[in-house]
């Protein structure tokens, strides 16, 4: 009986979810961060559009070492950014620090800053010279 009351509390409880999130995946050879966000006026749709892309984006740099993933609709965008260590990639114990010069992409300078609950951070720049990222996991 008791089981069936906490089963139906559970079953009752209204849950939502965050408009956005991100999350950081730290490795020495390789960082991933996924960013999803919920919104037509959101940052991710502000950056696809100061790139001037359409519902979807793949992108990577030169080197390979820095891959952008996106979509989009009109209420929801998700990216998945990929970074490998290398010159223009620096993977420190928690953190990532990456800049290229994305010839062509950057159209429009945009800026745009995440942070979850468990205190991942993202930060990307969109400037006439390229793009910069920032990532980092909570610190211990």
């Amino acid at each position: 009986m008791k089981s069936l009351v906490i089963l139906l509390s559970l079953i009752t409880v209204n849950a939502f979810a965050a408009a956005d999130s991100v999350g950081v995946f730290h490795r020495p050879e390789k960082v991933i961060i996924l960013v999803n966000e919920h919104g037509s006026h959101g940052r991710l749709q502000g950056f696809m559009e100061a790139i001037q892309a359409q519902d979807q984006l793949v992108w990577l740099s030169e080197d390979e070492s820095i891959k952008i993933q996106c979509g989009r609709n009109s209420t929801d965008a998700s990216c998945t950014f990929r970074f490998f260590p290398s010159d223009s990639v620096s993977v420190e114990s928690r953190s990532v620090n990456a800049f290229s010069e994305g010839k062509g992409l950057a159209k429009t300078p945009y800026e745009m800053h995440f942070e979850s609950s468990n205190g991942d951070k993202f930060t990307l720049k969109v400037e006439e010279k390229g793009l910069s990222f920032w990532g980092s996991k909570k610190p211990l």
